[in-house]
């Protein structure tokens, strides 16, 4: 259950924090530019943080497990579109969609690891994850340095996604079938509809820097309308 997490949640650490020193390299491939780099890499940072908070509120009417398996579908797809990517829309959705899965993944993976093992475990737990993930944070950078050095980004990203294929098999073998806490819980349309205004649109507006300054209208009113 451990790596199931692990193998779920990595990937997209090692990309957000390598990926600068070879972004030049994919954006020559697909014809995009530094722009559009960014705010690919700011919108899919966004859409992971709204991935956890919408995992949040469907784990309440439906079963974890099933959950898992659909972010864990999206975020190979996702993997495999960047991997495959013909045209700067085609790599942002794929980024885009990897980010959102593996943001549902932080809420359908971790819990059970933590839950499912006795108190006397979870210093060891602890450890495991700590390590997976500040090691992933630390190892990117030396990551995207290799993929820079021999233009490896689209091996990378189908390495990935046939990481992410193997992932559904083990986690078949082991995440518990949990039913869901609360079924008949309302679904909150307006809360979710807000959640990603106000999630997506900061990340994107730091995307923008890359083009525009601190005073720009690009940067301001997509800020501005995710803290209203």
């Amino acid at each position: 259950m451990l790596a199931v997490a692990l193998l779920g949640l990595i990937p997209f650490i090692l990309i957000v924090s390598g990926s600068d020193l070879y972004r030049e390299q994919i954006m020559s491939d697909i014809g995009g530019t530094r722009t559009a780099a960014s705010i690919i890499s700011g919108i899919a940072t966004g859409g992971y943080a709204f991935g956890a908070l919408l995992a949040g509120d469907l784990v309440h009417r439906l079963p974890q497990r099933v959950l898992f398996h659909i972010g864990q579908g999206l975020l190979v797809l996702g993997w495999a579109l960047a991997g495959r990517a013909q045209n700067v829309e085609m790599f942002g959705a794929g980024r885009v969609l990897a980010g959102l899965a593996t943001g549902t993944l932080l809420v359908t993976s971790l819990p059970p690891v933590v839950r499912r093992f006795p108190a006397s475990q979870l210093p060891l737990t602890a450890a495991f994850i700590n390590i997976g993930f500040f090691g992933a944070i630390a190892g990117g950078p030396m990551l995207g340095g290799a993929i820079a050095a021999f233009h490896a980004w689209r091996v990378i990203y189908i390495t990935f996604a046939a990481l992410g294929s193997a992932n559904i098999l083990l986690a078949l073998l082991s995440l518990p079938k949990t039913p869901p806490t609360n079924p008949d819980l309302p679904f909150d349309w307006q809360g979710l509809s807000l959640g990603l205004v106000g999630t997506v649109l900061p990340f994107w507006a730091s995307g923008e820097l890359a083009a525009h300054g601190f005073g720009s209208v690009w940067l301001i009113a997509p800020l501005t309308i995710s803290m209203a």
